[in-house]
């Protein structure tokens, strides 16, 4: 399909994805059905996204056989264009840490539908087992509240254990502090001396040993 160059321009060509010039005879009237502060998962939005894509098409000329989708005008977008567009062809390789890209690989097996995938996946801190420990040759720090339930003492110390038993290259720091306690974010769960001499720690065994 070729499509013929427009024989006019627009008078005022101020227009963009942000706040741009309001075309002539504007006004607020024209907003009295938008649905504004809806999802687009309503079913108010959804009828507006169906009617964008229609009219896309026919403006456009768009083939009946070529799908059309509106998606944020952001990175997600940009990176599930890219999903739909470059998968599919040859096997694929996964790899999510903790939730971080972990959407984008259920998109890969759930909507893509594809096969050949390979998915590495790196859960949230847990402490790795002792086959895998054993081998650790990379100098390591390792951070702890002896409140937190999750990564308890009793996982700290079989850490401990380990390490001294493969004399592992790992130092080991604990505060009387919970789970999470340098997240400023959650005051029941803070701990900003604690957090502070961890940072300094921290940063002071990075810039020995990078």
């Amino acid at each position: 399909m070729t499509a013929a160059k427009p024989a006019s321009r627009p008078v005022m060509p101020h227009f963009s994805s942000g706040p741009c010039a309001k075309r002539p005879g504007w006004n607020p009237q024209n907003l009295k059905d938008a649905a504004l502060g809806r999802s687009h998962r309503a079913k108010i939005g959804k009828a507006k996204l169906k009617q964008a894509i229609e009219l896309t098409r026919e403006v456009l000329e768009v083939p009946a056989d070529y799908k059309i989708g509106i998606v944020p005008a952001s990175d997600t977008g940009a990176v599930e264009m890219a999903l739909w567009s470059l998968l599919g062809a040859r096997p694929v390789t996964t790899i999510a840490w903790e939730s971080f890209g972990d959407g984008w690989v259920s998109d890969i097996i759930k909507e893509l539908k594809l096969k050949d995938v390979t998915q590495l996946h790196a859960g949230y801190g847990d402490i790795p087992e002792e086959d895998i420990l054993k081998d650790l040759t990379v100098p390591t720090i390792f951070v702890s509240g002896t409140k937190d339930k999750w990564i308890n003492p009793e996982k700290v110390a079989q850490l401990e254990d380990i390490t001294e038993r493969y004399e592992l290259p790992v130092t080991s720091v604990k505060y009387e502090a919970d789970h999470a306690f340098f997240n400023n974010t959650r005051p029941e769960v803070y701990d900003e001396t604690a957090a502070r001499d961890a940072w300094a720690l921290v940063v002071g065994f990075f810039n020995d040993k990078l």
